[in-house]
């Protein structure tokens, strides 16, 4: 791959290399594999894990806006995005308002290792200076759920933890947040196809099919280990669609999403599928620790699908 180019990608832990290589941090997930593959000799990796979709879209933006901004040509960017669950929330933490957040600001640890503060350009994972900036330059960020906060008990905090179990409670609505997550994917289309840079889409798992539409804490396939998925990761056509239960207010959305763009794993029981039922179906290994796809599955998954992406990148 010519020099100029730049492979920039976005993602929640599954993209996010960092958790699931114990000899070092390089990375390796599809967004690894896939920059060797096709020989970037320049990334930019704009993951970072827990993340919800809307903090993905915000900052793959910033990514790109910021590379065009200082000179690049949008010819020489080839972007890859992985979407998360749609049920994790990310709350924005204002520097002007900083009294009223004290008490939880002083409780987490800002932009540090597995924080759960990010802004858009903090802990971006790159070899090129043009996106970085310093810590110190964050002024403020987005606070991230991580999914539905009865689930998860890294929450040591007990002002997050109070804070994001307000909001849950009080404000969490499944159909708000399926919403949201097709803006998310139509304002990163719309962004590409405005500046002409080529890109193509996934998805961790499918996120576009309830399991419970009745029971808003038991909803996403993505609130059971990947490895505990069993018949419900495999058997998506049997779920009834999101787009179908929200109809009313989610069709217009889904109509205006190109489909053609996203690479998706799919068989005779599975629609919209992802990393996770590609690696279930054909008993891939997952991390014993986490749960999370090892590399030799991301590997497969991009080998099966590389001649998509290499139509979507324009790649002879």
């Amino acid at each position: 791959m010519d020099k100029k180019k730049i492979l920039i990608t976005s993602g929640c832990s599954f993209s996010d290399g960092e958790l699931h290589s114990k000899e070092n941090s390089y990375r390796k997930t599809w967004i690894r594999y896939i920059q060797k593959k096709y020989d970037f000799k320049r990334y930019v990796h704009m993951g970072n894990p827990a993340s919800g979709n809307e903090l993905i879209a915000e900052r793959v933006i910033y990514g790109l806006q910021t590379l065009l901004d200082k000179g690049h040509l949008s010819d020489d960017l080839y972007l890859g995005v992985m979407w998360s669950g749609i049920e994790r929330k990310e709350l924005f933490i204002s520097p002007v308002e900083t009294e009223k957040y004290s008490e939880l600001d002083d409780s987490v640890n800002r932009d540090g290792e597995n924080t759960l503060i990010i802004s858009h350009y903090s802990n971006v994972f790159s070899n090129t200076s043009d996106v970085t900036q310093n810590i110190e330059d964050v002024p403020n960020g987005y606070l991230k759920s991580g999914g539905l906060p009865y689930q998860h008990d890294w929450w040591k905090s007990k002002p997050q933890r109070d804070y994001f179990n307000l909001w849950y409670d009080n404000f969490y609505s499944v159909e708000k947040q399926f919403i949201d997550t097709l803006k998310s994917i139509l304002l990163v289309q719309t962004f590409c196809e405005r500046h002409n840079i080529k890109y193509f889409m996934s998805v961790w798992q499918n996120i576009f099919n309830a399991r419970n539409p009745l029971d808003k804490h038991n909803m996403f396939y993505g609130d059971l280990p990947p490895k505990s998925y069993g018949d419900k990761c495999v058997e998506s056509r049997l779920q009834p669609m999101f787009v179908d239960i929200y109809n009313k207010n989610s069709q217009f959305l889904w109509n205006a999403i190109d489909f053609d763009r996203f690479i998706f794993y799919e068989n005779d029981k599975v629609i919209y599928g992802g990393l996770t039922e590609y690696a279930n179906v054909n008993k891939l290994e997952f991390w014993e620790d986490n749960g999370h796809v090892c590399y030799s599955g991301h590997k497969k998954f991009i080998d099966k699908y590389s001649q998509q992406i290499e139509e979507q990148w324009k790649i002879k």
